[in-house]
């Protein structure tokens, strides 16, 4: 008796930790430590604008816009340090033309944490994972939830005090001498910068769209947004999907993609100095539909691909303080 309450005592503490994970997700922008009192401030300043806007937002013409557009782009490319969210997730239904909803695959990235670009500090939560399903009724439950997908995850905590030395850590429990939980640190090898939709292929993507965005602005915030066909740049969509998971979707090998919709919306502050009016980035969002069908390969495929990035403390991160889990004498080589 007494076993099988150890075992049930484990199995609760590895569910709970497994719906922590999950929660954690939903989570847009969960600072790895507590907000700042300017932070607290600018997001309430925001949420009360958008509820009781004082004077309602203004529009501003394309050009206005696409020079805004090059601001945001040339500060995310001279960035020195940020706070930040950096969120993925993809929804795919396929099957036959018949039948278009046999199988569905839900796939997510999830990394928050504190970056300095020079030196390459960081220390982050990072999350993945991806579940397939041909169960039809979770197949259509899939098709239908609205919004993130729930999958089960796989968290790390990472560290890095400087370019070229990561510390991976892992909290977990030894399936084979069912230990007690615990924090597994090691040195990883292989591990590459967060993507928080800086790299090239992002600012690629602003910069071919700069000119057809609209933009008002609204108590000190600038908002821009792009919503049409998209087709034409798949090489880009191929290139911008692969900085956060492996897909051909959009390879070259598939001729078979009907239509491409796209959308982005990108936030800026707009802050004045004394010589010049500059533009920070707060955050970007970036969604993709495609439709495949080809009637002679007998195929249907629906997707969507969401990229949503947030920025806070911009340019003012200073040290980086290693986590409270990690215990330097217990890494594995």
């Amino acid at each position: 008796k007494k076993k099988k309450k150890k075992k049930k005592k484990k199995k609760k503490k590895k569910k709970f930790f497994l719906i922590i994970c999950a929660i954690a997700l939903c989570l847009p922008l969960v600072a790895c430590q507590q907000k700042t009192a300017s932070s607290l401030k600018e997001e309430q300043a925001r949420a009360v604008a958008s509820k009781h806007p004082q004077q309602g937002p203004s529009k501003t013409n394309e050009g206005e816009a696409s020079s805004v557009v090059d601001q945001y782009i040339q500060s995310l490319r001279e960035a020195k340090s940020t706070e930040y969210s950096s969120g993925f997730y993809r929804k795919y239904i396929a099957g036959s033309i018949s039948k278009p909803a046999d199988q569905s695959r839900n796939e997510i990235v999830y990394r928050e944490g504190k970056i300095q670009f020079d030196t390459l500090t960081l220390r982050e939560i990072y999350a993945t994972g991806k579940n397939d399903e041909e169960d039809s009724e979770k197949v259509k439950e899939n098709e239908l939830r609205i919004g993130k997908p729930f999958v089960v995850p796989s968290d790390y905590v990472v560290y890095s005090p400087g370019r070229g030395t990561v510390y991976l850590g892992e909290y977990s429990q030894d399936l084979f001498q069912k230990g007690p939980w615990k924090w597994k640190w090691k040195k990883a090898t292989d591990y590459k910068e967060p993507e928080i939709g800086r790299s090239d292929v992002y600012l690629k993507l602003y910069e071919a769209y700069k000119d057809k965005f609209s933009m008002t602005e609204d108590n000190g915030y600038l908002y821009l947004k792009y919503k049409g066909d998209a087709k034409k740049n798949i090489p880009l969509f191929n290139e911008l999907i692969q900085t956060m998971i492996e897909s051909k979707l959009y390879s070259n090998e598939n001729n078979d993609i009907q239509s491409i919709k796209l959308e982005i919306e990108l936030v800026a502050k707009k802050e004045k100095s004394e010589t010049k009016v500059q533009v920070t980035p707060s955050e970007a969002r970036i969604v993709i539909y495609t439709k495949i069908k080809d009637s002679k390969k007998d195929q249907s495929i629906t997707n969507e691909d969401h990229f949503e990035f947030g920025y806070r403390d911009f340019n003012k991160v200073q040290e980086i303080k290693p986590p409270h889990q990690l215990d330097m004498n217990a890494i594995q080589e």
